[in-house]
């Protein structure tokens, strides 16, 4: 699937009203998409690298719902791309290219917001 970021998940509230629900992943919360998956069954979520934005002043007025501060940990250039892990009480695994890392003037140890859509979490049955 190339999904680069698996992460274990307990689902903490249901919000079939809002099509959403959130999941603790062992160290933060997010939302992802409405399932009946049972409340007391552990399940895994899905995030490729490339669906997550980085921001380095607090994103406002935007549609995806999980927005999380984090601290860059390490930081590899691969030919036209940069691969980051951010840690934001859990390790996300992000991709950029290297004209957005460069224009954020991105670095070890700095603070970041990643965000993400609700609909960019896979849940992995």
């Amino acid at each position: 699937m190339g999904v680069e970021n698996i992460f274990q998940a307990a689902i903490i509230e249901k919000n079939p009203e809002r099509g959403t629900m959130t999941c603790d992943l062992g160290g933060c919360r997010v939302e992802v998409p409405y399932t009946d998956w049972s409340a007391s069954k552990p399940l895994r979520v899905g995030l490729r690298s490339g669906d997550i934005l980085l921001a380095v002043q607090k994103p406002l007025g935007v549609s995806a719902q999980n927005i999380l501060l984090g601290k860059i940990s390490s930081m590899e250039s691969f030919d036209y791309e940069v691969h980051l892990t951010v840690d934001c009480g859990i390790t996300f695994k992000v991709t950029l290219t290297r004209n957005a890392a460069e224009s954020l003037r991105l670095s070890l140890n700095k603070e970041v917001w990643i965000v993400f859509k609700t609909h960019s979490c896979h849940i992995l049955k």
